[in-house]
């Protein structure tokens, strides 16, 4: 079955619902078709596609990701930008009601797994994109923190991790690829953040979480 995505990143990774979800019910996998169609990549297309394929190659649901050049599109997943569920309901029923007939999609749901790296079963990972701060809710990141004996600051951008006024009572891990990202997310205890692409991600792999 022919996908048409486009970004930002964490909104692919939540659209990518729509793909387990087809897969489970029809036994189609995705063919993806990455296009800047409704929102852009932060990066060029050739390297999102690069940064994303070990991700999504480890999907059942999944079978290839290639960049748009007008190939037929079976479902087009940037269509949900013009939902009138936008900013009424939760990500879960937008996608359900635009591409899924409305189906109750489960709440403990993952449409990403990634193989565990047991060294970080025990951790708190943080991250805290630049983009949507609130310094009114630093609380939050100081309780978690302090229920763990392991606790890692995740990010590409080093900034985030200096601009994070509790940075001292973490960790630095700087991720290169985002295979590596998804992992570490993936085998840690709860992962906490923003709004941002991290967040999707850990609610993609159904890792418990919290958000400010």
């Amino acid at each position: 079955m022919n996908y048409l995505a486009s970004g930002k990143l964490g909104d692919f990774i939540h659209s990518m619902i729509v793909c387990k979800y087809k897969f489970e019910q029809t036994g189609e996998p995705a063919d993806i078709f990455l296009s800047e169609v409704g929102y852009a990549f932060e990066f060029d297309l050739n390297f999102t596609l690069k940064e994303l394929q070990p991700v999504l190659c480890v999907q059942p649901w999944f079978n290839s990701i290639n960049i748009y050049d007008n190939q037929p599109i079976d479902i087009d997943l940037t269509t949900w930008r013009q939902s009138p569920n936008l900013y009424k309901t939760n990500w879960l029923e937008i996608y359900s009601y635009e591409y899924l007939n409305g189906v109750k999609l489960p709440y403990e749901y993952s449409w990403i797994s990634i193989e565990k790296d047991k060294q970080y079963e025990n951790s708190l990972m943080i991250n805290r994109s630049l983009k949507t701060i609130d310094d009114s809710k630093l609380y939050m990141y100081n309780d978690m923190i302090s229920k763990y004996d392991n606790v890692y600051f995740l990010c590409f951008d080093i900034k985030q991790y200096y601009q994070f006024p509790l940075h001292y009572k973490t960790k630095l891990i700087q991720v290169t690829n985002l295979f590596d990202f998804f992992q570490k997310i993936a085998s840690c205890k709860h992962f906490i953040g923003n709004q941002s692409g991290p967040f999707a991600w850990a609610s993609a792999m159904n890792i418990n979480r919290s958000v400010e």
